[in-house]
């Protein structure tokens, strides 16, 4: 069954909101049994998610951070007397990590892995099917990297970084899109499975 916002769910979970004691979907979601899985999404930051973000700003004490999202998130600078222009510029893709939000939702944001990720593809999907694509205990991810010699970061933003062999990167970008295309399918680990053996 398919919902669309607004619609009555049974019981609260992560994609429901409350309002006088019932529940009511925030997305378009697809229901199988109990369990809710969005169909489309937006990005919507939560503390301690790991996300790629890219410089839109580069202010005096730090970046202003677009992460996919409808907030902005602001990276400061620790190393003081340091221009933040030597460091990162407008244009450059970082992994970061959130850190606090406010009640008006500025984000705070810490970096994650110092180097910049301008170097591989940056690939951008919908953040609702991040979860697939990265699969229960990390198993689409490592599956996808134990057949192709490429590097890959995900950020819960909807934004994945590859990084590798280019043929194995444009392999790799044809998984994750046949991942995200089927999302919704039993035995979806098999078939990647399959399609990478054949590879």
């Amino acid at each position: 069954m398919i919902l669309i916002p607004g619609d009555n769910l049974k019981k609260k979970d992560n994609n429901s909101y409350e309002r006088e004691n019932n529940y009511y979907s925030k997305y378009i979601l697809l229901v199988n049994e109990d369990k809710t899985t969005k169909l489309f999404g937006y990005y919507m930051p939560e503390v301690n998610d790991i996300v790629i973000g890219k410089v839109i700003d580069v202010l005096s004490n730090g970046w202003l951070i677009d992460i996919n999202s409808p907030y902005m998130g602001k990276l400061s600078l620790k190393d003081v007397g340091t221009d933040p222009n030597d460091i990162y510029t407008y244009g450059d893709y970082i992994l970061c990590q959130i850190v606090k939000m406010t009640k008006n939702k500025l984000i705070d944001l810490d970096i994650k892995k110092r180097e910049k990720l301008n170097d591989g593809l940056i690939l951008k999907v919908d953040p609702a099917r991040i979860p697939r694509v990265i699969g229960k205990n990390s198993s689409m991810l490592n599956l996808i990297k134990q057949y192709l010699k490429v590097d890959i970061i995900i950020g819960k933003n909807g934004r994945i970084y590859l990084n590798g062999d280019v043929n194995d990167i444009l392999k790799a970008v044809d998984i994750i899109r046949f991942v995200i295309n089927n999302s919704y399918k039993r035995g979806l680990t098999e078939k990647v499975k399959e399609i990478l053996e054949n590879k």
